[in-house]
């Protein structure tokens, strides 16, 4: 697992903290144009007491455009994490 920063702060209630990943590299497979930025994939960093379903580590797939910036890292409410992904 590629080591994660600590976040600055500590979310409330339903939101959690995210260190937005490099996008996967484009294929040359699949001819298709690709919506920026509106899912990505990250690491959770810190998770607020009403989120019962993630904990930290965990690597998610995410609506970063319904974040606020908080220095380096993402504050989400619950509701834009989409899923969880599994390591393969």
């Amino acid at each position: 697992m590629p080591e994660v920063s600590v976040p600055l702060i500590d979310p409330l209630g339903p939101h959690v903290v995210v260190e937005l990943l490099p996008d996967d590299p484009a294929s040359d497979l699949i001819v298709a144009p690709s919506p920026q930025g509106l899912t990505s994939k990250a690491h959770i960093l810190a998770v607020g007491p009403k989120v019962p379903d993630l904990t930290v580590g965990d690597t998610v797939l995410c609506r970063p455009m319904q974040g606020t910036e908080v220095g380096p890292h993402l504050l989400l409410p619950a509701s834009a994490i989409l899923a969880t992904l599994m390591e393969p």
